[in-house]
């Protein structure tokens, strides 16, 4: 996604902030490679009608990502009709489908904003596919001091949170088994990018406090061959650390500031397809947000008509038993 007239600005004071939950050592993740490797720069060999998309297109790739996770996770819920078929063809059309007008909005050159569009328009595709009932929740702050982060993000959906993500906050959707995508800030910059998390590990305390996240990168998702096509899942490692405070700058100066903000640190590539194996920048970005897709029990609903059914069958052999 992308955001003119805002620039952001990181100031990190040199205090330990006391009382954050991010204190104790932890991991917590889920299977990577169950997960999509959709190249969002895939998009312009789509035959859609419109501008390409490829540039913008981080959100709708991300959340593709996501429900070829949720189709390989939970296939007795999903089997294949949220994404299509393992082919990057079927997954690059559901993007395409995704990032228009009826769904993301994603624009050709602002990209998904502001971030609800892409909750409404996962919600909107969700319930169009017979699955509604997947929650789609998140965590985005809220209610600044001059309403910049609300001019962001947008009016904050139901099922939101208003803060920013802490690592208890990811720990508990991952182990949920449930995809979650990070909405992430550019360091100076008014561009923003989503990834799709797969794991966190966390140690230290405070503002000392540091961490590993990996993700899939739609930048970066996969290996590529000779062509410079994807073939196989590739993550992506990065570093996290706690910003204490920052600025949130406007272009009329006014400033807002958030706390306790997590900074993500990894090698981003700047190329395009064909992939050129060395094109990479060192990039710094915020986690401003979070979405999860969440599957409210997957499991349980089968194995109740399991235990049910083995009951019925039970109680009819030992009658006919009896009888004989």
């Amino acid at each position: 996604m992308r955001r003119r007239g805002a620039i952001l600005h990181w100031v990190l004071f040199c205090f330990a902030t006391a009382g954050t939950d991010w204190a104790r050592a932890d991991t917590a993740s889920v299977d990577a490679s169950l997960a999509g490797w959709l190249d969002q720069w895939q998009l312009k060999y789509q035959p859609a009608p419109g501008p390409d998309l490829a540039s913008e297109a981080c959100a709708p790739t991300t959340v593709v990502n996501a429900m070829v996770y949720l189709q390989n996770q939970y296939p007795e819920i999903y089997g294949t009709n949220l994404a299509g078929t393992n082919q990057t063809n079927y997954w690059a059309q559901t993007a395409v489908l995704l990032a228009g007008p009826n769904y993301m909005k994603t624009d050709p050159h602002v990209g998904t904003v502001p971030v609800v569009n892409l909750t409404l328009g996962l919600r909107s595709f969700l319930s169009a596919r017979g699955f509604a009932s997947t929650r789609v929740s998140g965590m985005l702050p809220q209610g600044t001091t001059n309403g910049l982060v609300n001019e962001l993000i947008g009016p904050l959906p139901s099922d939101y949170v208003e803060g920013l993500p802490t690592f208890d906050y990811f720990a508990t959707a991952l182990r949920g088994g449930s995809p979650v995508t990070l909405q992430i800030l550019y360091e100076g910059q008014s561009v923003g990018h989503n990834v799709l998390l797969t794991r966190v590990d966390w140690t230290g305390s405070g503002a000392g406090a540091t961490g590993r996240m990996e993700f899939i990168d739609p930048l970066d998702p996969a290996h590529y061959d000779t062509n410079g096509f994807p073939v196989s899942l590739k993550v992506t490692p990065g570093m996290v650390s706690i910003l204490p405070s920052i600025f949130l700058t406007n272009t009329n100066g006014v400033v807002d500031t958030l706390s306790n903000v997590l900074a993500l640190d990894y090698q981003q590539y700047k190329g395009e397809l064909p992939y050129d194996g060395t094109n990479y920048e060192q990039t710094t970005a915020l986690i401003g947000g979070a979405t999860i897709m969440q599957v409210p029990e997957p499991r349980v609903v089968p194995l109740v008509l399991l235990a049910i059914a083995s009951i019925i069958w039970f109680r009819v052999w030992r009658r006919n038993r009896t009888e004989g």
